[in-house]
């Protein structure tokens, strides 16, 4: 096809056809090198100050000396690279938030760290999509047709810190690059050229990881990183592409406060624990806390609880301004007098992202159904179940996109689409004495559905609801409630909707093994009404990194149409 930039920002371009035609873009470039400039004109008006990663590329290409650079020193540009002062690049990935539409499959930003090795006060790029349409299904619909514009923006690490850690709870992962100082230079002189640019912003393949592989690329083009991906990259792949590629010199784990939290919490008996919710909440003044708990370092630890608990009460809104400085200045005093703490408890650190299975799976297996048996293909583009080994995935997060199950029957000599889930979220989040997250789920696609008149009958589906989860030990119960609608010829006027009961108790022993036992009860009024009443037991065997025994029992009720049905499967991601 024809040519052209994936930047879409005209201010990118020197000609007026640079986006598609890179030979005029090349011509423009080199006269805009000898152009005189205007007398008005801004300190960034010259090409080779505006584009200098590509001045110094066609420099080297054409062989020119450095005293035959066409143009005056840029002072503005100079200035702004002795203050970044950058010795390194660290890729940074924000886990997964399936609480925001556009960061379900986590976030990857660059940092450009700086010699005194403090990374919060070093820059960042970050690439991100703008919208005035929201995060939800108009964001979708707009991500996926690119109606949605993507931006490369230089901000300080320290406020995507706070955004992240502080604010949507989210773990950090540092993974420095191994780049040389030609490398690293070539990559910040056109974060220079770029910064502040938009692109169409595509939710699969034209998004944050595909921005900064891009720019990776641009550091080190032997790599070929991008060249990887040709229908869909996810952030995850940004991570092990540039561990498979071997550019990774050091990983560090950045827990979010509420690992913090939690790690405190844990390691403190539960009625300091409550002393400290007293404390956050108002409820329980500083000098009480002596008697009520003598021991100084469960007290020093207590009061650093009550700090972290206070400071996630102004995040979600719970306290004003006002109040948290009031009651956190006299907690801080008296964690001061205290001393430090000679061995404060951490969040154990989790298994790495990038050594999580692959997001794509494959599965081979067949089972019965009614009697019958038959063959089973199953595939998924995307990402994770919530019986799907955890290592470097949250637990209670299941994102599918593009998963497909197509059965061959051979008595029938017949294969039959079973069902395709376009989009597939459910949020299993406990709750605890300081968190109260909701659980929610969001599904749609095309799936086989029993009438009273039919076997079978293809419907589009929709569904959505909302609920809670809570969890002892390896065990995770949660509700939901919500509807689902449904489209099909078999009902009178092609749509039947209700409302959708579900629980579900999710068994994580711990090892390779995980099982869930679900159950569903819905209405769908539409002519003819059918009541529906599903319940299943999955399992799920672990066999390495990439592989998985998957069995599940499922027995249905479609008004009083009773259909039983076990399945096995082999599962290879990649």
């Amino acid at each position: 096809g024809r040519w052209h930039s994936r930047i879409a920002d005209p201010s990118f371009f020197v000609s007026p056809d640079g986006r598609t035609d890179p030979a005029a873009e090349l011509e423009a470039t080199l006269r805009g090198w000898f152009a005189p400039l205007p007398e008005e004109h801004g300190f960034n008006a010259h090409p080779t100050c505006r584009f200098v990663a590509r001045y110094r590329w066609l420099q080297k290409q054409l062989g020119l000396a450095d005293d035959e650079r066409p143009a005056p020193e840029c002072p503005v540009f100079e200035q702004v690279m002795d203050q970044l002062r950058v010795t390194s690049v660290t890729l940074a990935f924000p886990s997964a938030y399936v609480n925001n539409p556009a960061s379900m499959f986590g976030h990857t930003l660059l940092v450009f760290d700086r010699d005194e090795r403090n990374r919060l006060l070093a820059r960042t790029v970050n690439y991100g999509a703008y919208t005035g349409m929201g995060l939800g299904p108009l964001f979708y619909f707009g991500s996926m047709v690119g109606l949605v514009q993507g931006i490369y923006a230089v901000l300080p690490y320290y406020e995507k810190v706070r955004e992240y850690n502080a604010m949507d709870h989210r773990d950090i992962w540092e993974y420095e690059l191994d780049l040389t100082p030609e490398e690293t230079d070539r990559m910040v002189r056109h974060v220079w050229e770029i910064q502040n640019t938009w692109t169409r912003y595509y939710f699969f393949h034209q998004n944050c990881a595909s921005a900064l592989l891009d720019l990776i690329d641009v550091a080190r083009p032997e790599a070929e990183l991008r060249a990887r991906f040709r229908a869909w990259v996810i952030p995850i792949d940004t991570l092990k592409a540039v561990s498979d590629a071997g550019m990774v010199r050091n990983v560090t784990y950045r827990p979010s406060a509420a690992s913090e939290l939690r790690a405190l919490a844990d390691a403190l008996p539960r009625e300091a624990v409550d002393e400290a919710r007293a404390l956050a909440g108002g409820e329980r003044a500083v000098a009480d806390l002596d008697s009520a708990l003598p021991d100084p370092d469960v007290r020093r630890r207590t009061l650093g609880l009550a700090a972290i608990d206070l400071q996630q009460r102004l995040v979600r809104r719970e306290v004003t301004q006002e109040a948290y400085r009031s009651r956190l200045l006299p907690v801080l005093a008296a964690r001061s007098r205290l001393g430090p703490d000679p061995d404060p408890p951490r969040p154990a650190e989790p298994v790495r992202p990038d050594h999580g299975h692959a997001p794509a799976r494959l599965g081979l297996g067949g089972g019965v159904q009614g009697g019958d048996g038959f063959a089973r293909l199953t595939w998924r583009a995307a990402y994770h179940e919530l019986t799907d080994d955890d290592a470097g995935f949250d637990p209670g997060a299941q994102i599918q996109f593009g998963a497909l199950d197509l059965r061959y029957f051979p008595d029938g000599d017949r294969w039959r689409l079973e069902e395709f889930r376009l989009i597939d979220v459910l949020a299993v989040s406990p709750r605890d004495v300081f968190q109260r997250p909701a659980s929610w789920r969001f599904e749609t696609g095309v799936r086989q559905f029993r009438l009273p008149e039919e076997e079978h009958h293809p419907v589009a589906y929709l569904g959505s609801g909302g609920g809670v989860a809570w969890e002892w030990g390896g065990w995770r119960p949660f509700a939901l409630l919500g509807f689902e609608a449904q489209s099909g010829g078999g009902y009178r006027n092609r749509v039947a909707a209700g409302p959708d009961l579900q629980a579900g108790l999710l068994i994580r022993p711990g090892g390779r093994w995980k099982s869930l036992v679900h159950g569903r009860a819905m209405m769908l009024w539409g002519g003819p009404d059918v009541p529906v009443l599903e319940a299943s037991w999955t399992q799920n065997l672990s066999l390495g990194r990439n592989r998985a025994l998957a069995l599940r029992l499922k027995w249905e009720d479609h008004d009083g149409r009773q259909t039983r049905e076990a399945t096995a499967a082999m599962h290879w991601m990649f």
